[in-house]
């Protein structure tokens, strides 16, 4: 499926959280750690996936009684310190360094683009030295709306120069690939294990597992790929 796949694009943007590492469960277990002492709610709320921190912890609040006080800043530095001390926990997602390398290797630029900010993506990225795979990153410090608005892909097309058809994305949440879409760009997406392809809308859209799915499939045709993969 794949081989000739990428020929017509060449940037290539991935999202980070959930998509280039597995860190979600990281996340929610620190989440899990600073709040379920202080939540008094009897049907505790946590956020939602593909949320950036700072939102999840303004929903958190918002969505639960609390024990205590703090302040949101004494929160998000809780939350960050305790994914900080488990990082070692987190991994890249399967097949992504190797499909990376296929994609530079045949001159295509690579952006990161996430809703973490600057701070929490740069302790991942040189954590997991994934720093020289991407030409460019934009984090949620470089914009005013995060995903799902749209607003951090129309800056990485400003920031590409280049026509939306020679653009891909690569996401995992809903969030990210309402924005994606609604900026106007292709999206490939790497199914979360608690979700299925409907939990997307009915819109038809390419859903793989990881990206060893690529690198396996890279001489494969693409209508038997798509086909496979849906009669799972």
């Amino acid at each position: 499926m794949f081989k000739n796949f990428f020929d017509g694009y060449e940037a290539i943007i991935f999202d980070l959280d959930g998509t280039i590492v597995n860190d979600e469960f990281v996340w929610d277990q620190s989440l899990i750690n600073v709040f379920s002492k202080e939540i008094i709610s009897s049907n505790p709320y946590y956020g939602e996936r593909g949320q950036n921190l700072s939102l999840k912890i303004q929903t958190i609040l918002m969505n639960n009684t609390f024990r205590s006080s703090l302040a949101f800043d004494s929160y998000y530095r809780l939350v960050l310190n305790d994914f900080s001390n488990n990082i070692e926990q987190v991994s890249i997602t399967p097949g992504f360094e190797e499909f990376a390398t296929f994609l530079k290797n045949k001159g295509k630029r690579l952006l990161l683009a996430t809703n973490s900010d600057f701070e929490i993506t740069s302790r991942i990225i040189q954590g997991l030295k994934l720093n020289d795979y991407f030409d460019q990153i934009i984090t949620a410090d470089d914009i005013s709306l995060p995903k799902p608005a749209p607003e951090i892909y129309e800056l990485a097309i400003e920031k590409l120069q280049l026509d939306k058809s020679k653009v891909v994305v690569f996401e995992d949440s809903i969030n990210g690939v309402l924005a994606a879409e609604e900026a106007g760009l292709n999206v490939l997406i790497l199914l979360p294990n608690e979700f299925k392809p409907s939990d997307y809308g009915s819109k038809q859209r390419v859903f793989i597992d990881d990206f060893e799915t690529i690198t396996d499939n890279l001489d494969s045709d693409a209508d038997t790929y798509i086909l496979e993969f849906c009669s799972k």
